[in-house]
């Protein structure tokens, strides 16, 4: 049964959404073999077919912003003329607001082929907003472009504040469904040698694409105030690049911290799974939009202890695993705090790696692709 992924966000486009459609499409191989899965992506430079990870790939580049400002009913017809021609059983898409998100529907109901969504994405500052957002669903469920969405069989939400927004804008059912990880791939063994890493330092280690949202300035001056207490703190920032990259390296500077952060940008992932393992805790630092975070995962199955705000989504993960601290507001003091406090008693470190082990096992990818294969197979019915 031909199941085609279709996402604006995938590799090289690097994020939450892209980590997640390739953790699903490579477990529909692993795991569920009567599920073939295809890629459809406006990620890429060309128009091409390749291979990810041995997963077919069909790229079909555009803007992800003017096309939905100009050219959304122009794409939407040739994602038509794509989608025929690949001949799906389903459609899984990955983010609502998005030309995909938004075009797919259609191609639904012309063509006959049933389409789901996953809901990825809240926005900063929901909850405090939660009420605007009440009545502002019920004027944009009017709005042209936005009424595609109610017709999707059915909706995945990857956590309950992800479910809690997208229902103000879908009326039908909608199921949460958790981010995954592999946890196969962090049974390695990783040294602080081999990546250049002196055994006294303290390692503070960030991971995420370049996002305003994602609070590396914050991670700065927390830092500062960390190392009045830890001389040898060090914060490594790694997937970030551009403008931003550079931003944080001259606000560095600028506090006379360039000896204390390093800023990594793409690492390959066997290498970035050796720094959640060398490192002595995950600082997750940001503002809000935060659905799921999967870096969270990706740092309890390494067994390193985290720091992180509430971020909207994120203390939903967090907060009950025991496998580190949620701070209730971005300010570098209180973070610093929390930072001090972990760095500097191994009792606490080992208590919280010991939770983050265990905590994470339910979000196996052999476990949640069950629950996503039962939604196919239910709206395939």
């Amino acid at each position: 049964m031909r199941v085609l992924l279709l996402t604006d966000f995938f590799y090289p486009r690097y994020g939450g959404v892209a980590t997640h459609v390739h953790g699903l499409s490579k477990s529909l191989m692993l795991y569920a073999n009567s599920f073939e899965p295809i890629i459809l992506t406006s990620a890429g430079g060309k128009n091409t077919v390749d291979f990810f990870d041995e997963i077919p790939v069909v790229r079909y580049p555009y803007s992800i912003e003017t096309t939905l400002m100009f050219n959304l009913e122009r794409v939407t017809r040739r994602l038509k003329y794509i989608v025929k021609a690949i001949e799906p059983d389903i459609m899984h898409v990955h983010h609502a607001f998005s030309p995909m998100g938004l075009s797919v529907p259609w191609i639904s109901k012309s063509l006959k082929i049933p389409a789901l969504l996953t809901n990825h994405s809240v926005p900063i500052g929901y909850y405090v907003t939660k009420r605007v957002w009440y009545n502002l669903g019920e004027f944009l469920r009017t709005y042209s472009l936005l009424k595609s969405l109610r017709h999707y069989k059915h909706v995945i939400a990857v956590s309950k504040v992800a479910a809690d927004f997208i229902s103000k804008l879908y009326p039908g059912k909608i199921t949460i469904i958790p981010n995954a990880i592999f946890l196969e791939e962090f049974n390695i063994n990783a040294s602080r040698d081999e990546l250049g890493i002196d055994k006294n330092e303290y390692i503070v280690l960030m991971v995420g694409r370049a996002s305003i949202k994602k609070g590396y300035e914050l991670a700065i001056l927390s830092l500062r105030e960390v190392i009045k207490e830890i001389e040898n703190a060090h914060l490594y920032i790694i997937g970030l690049s551009g403008f931003q990259r550079n931003l944080i390296l001259r606000m560095a500077k600028l506090l006379n911290l360039e000896k204390n952060v390093h800023v990594l940008g793409f690492v390959p992932r066997e290498k970035l799974i050796k720094y959640y393992k060398t490192a002595d805790v995950f600082l997750h630092a940001a503002y809000g939009g935060e659905s799921f975070g999967i870096v969270l995962l990706e740092a309890m199955a390494a067994g390193l202890p985290i720091i992180s705000t509430h971020g909207d989504g994120l203390k939903h993960v967090l907060g009950n695993s025991g496998a580190g601290i949620c701070v209730d507001y971005p300010s570098p003091k209180i973070i610093s705090k929390a930072l001090i406090k972990v760095l500097t008693n191994k009792d606490i470190r080992e208590k919280m790696r010991m939770n983050a082990l265990k905590f994470v096992k339910k979000y196996s990818w052999r476990k949640i692709i069950k629950d996503i294969t039962r939604i196919y197979e239910k709206v395939l019915s």
